[in-house]
């Protein structure tokens, strides 16, 4: 494949002809189909998720996080790791009410810039870029028995999730042996979702129609990925 760059060269007006191979151009075709796929399905099920009615989504919430709560994991942790919902995510308040009530400790995620999560237990908030609430507080390094609850945008059956795009719960699941559980509505459920070598498969995922569980992470080699 040639590719042709314009440009200057002793004041006058030049056309370079650049070769590029063509295993390179077809890995750059795929990688581009892989992000644009991704951005598709972010624009188009935050807008599904953000759409549900006031009085449907407390309802999926309620059944969603009942489903953790009731869970052999979630009974078993000390500390339970959740996120506060934002954009339209799966609230995570009943889950919080009940680990308090059980004598657990809360924590809540605040990310840090290219590294894992923080998590903390909240001694103040403040909001970040476009409303983002933010925790302050003593961060507390998760055990193997704890429990982090995971947001997301869309999740496939084989534990795979799609976020945001930053990393952090995947830096985070590569570091952690906590037991992970996804949080999210059912219609944000998919059989299958493009996927990189960076990504870390989730333990379970827990909708508003089940809790399903997963293999795949004990699979996963980390020590390469970031």
């Amino acid at each position: 494949m040639t590719t042709v760059v314009n440009g200057f060269e002793d004041g006058e007006f030049t056309r370079a002809r650049v070769i590029v191979p063509r295993k390179m151009s077809a890995s750059a075709d795929r990688l581009s189909a892989h992000c644009s796929k991704k951005k598709e399905l972010r624009v188009r099920l935050r807008q599904q998720r953000r759409s549900l009615p006031a009085t449907e989504r407390w309802a999926l919430d309620a059944r969603a996080q009942e489903r953790i709560i009731a869970h052999r994991w979630f009974k078993k942790a000390r500390n339970v790791a959740l996120y506060r919902a934002f954009d339209g995510e799966t609230a995570t308040d009943l889950i919080e009410f009940a680990a308090r009530d059980a004598g657990k400790n809360v924590l809540f995620a605040r990310v840090r810039q290219n590294a894992p999560l923080d998590f903390v237990e909240p001694a103040a908030w403040r909001f970040g870029r476009g409303g983002l609430p933010i925790p302050w507080g003593p961060s507390v390094v998760l055990g193997d028995a704890d429990l982090i609850v995971v947001p997301g945008v869309a999740f496939a059956p084989n534990g795979h999730r799609l976020g945001m795009g930053g990393g952090h719960y995947d830096r985070t699941l590569c570091e952690s042996n906590a037991k992970s559980i996804g949080l999210a509505y059912e219609l944000q459920r998919l059989p299958a979702l493009p996927t990189a070598a960076w990504d870390i498969p989730l333990d379970a995922l827990a909708t508003d129609v089940a809790l399903y569980e997963s293999c795949s992470r004990e699979s996963v080699s980390c020590s390469s990925t970031f």
